[in-house]
This record gives C-alpha cells, sequence and structure tokens, in this order.
C-alpha cells in the first residue's frame, strides 16, 4: 500500500482539523509552497476533508507570496529556494489573475525604515490584513488540532493579530508565554507556542512566527454573551492591532471565525 493511501486510510475514521467534518485526507498545516525543495521531514498535518484542502489552496499560495514580498524576509539568501518555487508559480499561465492583482495592488512610495533612513521611490504592495489574518486563523486551527489531538469545539472562536503593537493586553499575553519556548517546524522556517489562560483553562494564547521575522499574537476563545443573548468577540483592530470588543448589530448572525 501507497504512503498516500496509509495516510488516507488513516484520515478517513478522523474529523476536519477546520470544520469537523469526516477528514478524507491530510493537510499540511502551514503550507508546502512555505519551504524550499527538498522539503524538510518535519512539517505538520492534520486530518482534512476534501472541500477545505481544495479551498485553501489558492489561500495558500497568496499567503506564501505576500509574506515573501516582506522586505525582512527578501534578504534572506536561505530563502531563495522559496523566491525560486513562487516566480516559477507566478510564471504559468493560470497565474494571472493573481499577478494582475499584485500589479494592481503595487503602488511607489517613499519608505521610512525603522532606523530613520527615508527610501524614495520603493515599490511597495498593499496587503489585504484582513485576508491575510483570516489564514492565520485557519493555520491556527491546525494546529490546535495538532497539539490537541482534536478540532476546535463549536463554542470556541479565533481571533489573530500583529504582534508588532505593544497595548496592555498583548503585553499581559507576552508576559504568559515567555516561559515557553518556541515549537520550531520546517528546519525552524516557522515556530510557534501556545499556553493556556490562567483564568481562562478552555482560552489560549498563541504566537506564531514566520520565517523568524513576521510574528503574529493568536487567540482561541469563547465569545462573550451580553444579557440580551447577544454574542461579544474580542476581535483585533486592523489598524492599530488593539484588542477591541465588537458587538453585533441586534438582528445580525452571531459571528464567526
Amino acid at each position: 500500500m501507497s504512503r498516500h493511501s496509509v495516510a488516507t486510510r488513516r484520515a478517513t475514521s478522523e474529523l476536519c482539523a477546520y470544520c469537523s467534518q469526516p477528514a478524507e485526507t491530510r493537510d499540511h498545516v502551514i503550507p508546502a509552497c512555505f519551504f524550499p525543495d527538498p522539503l524538510p521531514k518535519d512539517l505538520i498535518t492534520v486530518p482534512c476533508c476534501l472541500k477545505c484542502n481544495r479551498e485553501f489552496s489558492f489561500d495558500d499560495v497568496w499567503a506564501r507570496n505576500v509574506i515573501n514580498m516582506r522586505q525582512d524576509v527578501a534578504i534572506q539568501p536561505r530563502l531563495d529556494g522559496v523566491r525560486k518555487k513562487m516566480f516559477a508559480n507566478l510564471a504559468k499561465p493560470r497565474s494571472r489573475k493573481l499577478n494582475a492583482m499584485l500589479v494592481r495592488l503595487t503602488q511607489r512610495r517613499t519608505v521610512r525604515l525603522p532606523s530613520g533612513l527615508i527610501l524614495p521611490g520603493q515599490y511597495v504592495v498593499n496587503v489585504d490584513r484582513q485576508r491575510l489574518l483570516r489564514w492565520c486563523q485557519r493555520v491556527l486551527r491546525g494546529l490546535y488540532h495538532h497539539e490537541h489531538g482534536y478540532p476546535m469545539t463549536p463554542d470556541l472562536v479565533t481571533t489573530v493579530g500583529f504582534g508588532e503593537d505593544h497595548s496592555e493586553f498583548v503585553t499581559e499575553c507576552v508576559s504568559w508565554l515567555q516561559p515557553r519556548l518556541l515549537r520550531r517546524a520546517g528546519d525552524g522556517i516557522v515556530a510557534y507556542k501556545w499556553v493556556a489562560c490562567p483564568d481562562m483553562p478552555e482560552a489560549s494564547v498563541w504566537c506564531l512566527e514566520f520565517y523568524r521575522c513576521m510574528v503574529l499574537l493568536g487567540f482561541v476563545h469563547r465569545p462573550i454573551t451580553t444579557r440580551n443573548g447577544a454574542r461579544q468577540s474580542h476581535e483585533v483592530d486592523p489598524k492599530t492591532d488593539a484588542r477591541v470588543v465588537r458587538r453585533p448589530r441586534e438582528g445580525s448572525d452571531p459571528p464567526r471565525d
């Protein structure tokens, strides 16, 4: 029996890590396209249904491309193999739609580096932050299954935000994570760590790191229910990355992940 057949047979007795439907295959939590060839042997996989596996493929390639456009990622020589795969994929006829979108989002701007150096006329890509955060939420669900051995229960939601701000809430979460060691995968290209919240055992805080540069904070928690039955969800503001509490309008559906 082939290795793929064994993996498929094992997955059929489990539930999909993302939608909790019966699994039919296995999915790379961090997509294989994020790594240079030959692929590392320690990639994380979880049970997955075919529907979720197929729906995620385009977002996986898109996320790989936008993260590799970061300046602190693009200067890493060890990632040349990843960029070679990226450019080969962009050269394919089926990538015309993706190429057109990247061109449309590319602008020339004056860039100020953290050191204070000003670089005029630099090409930058306006990334859809909300789409990137939604993709990271999917990664968080996969890691949750990998660590616990089962999918997230329906009463839990995920929230992800960039870990670049220093709000009081984020600082407190970072203090919980500090004693934990990073768990690296894919020859150290990605890493993560997590801890259960001290005052809410069912909730947890996660730190995700890509290419040793891009850091995100993730939260697994239950929505807050108000007296009138409306659900509130702790989210991260896309502009300030600070935690805010958003309440749905009366009559609206409960917030989804």
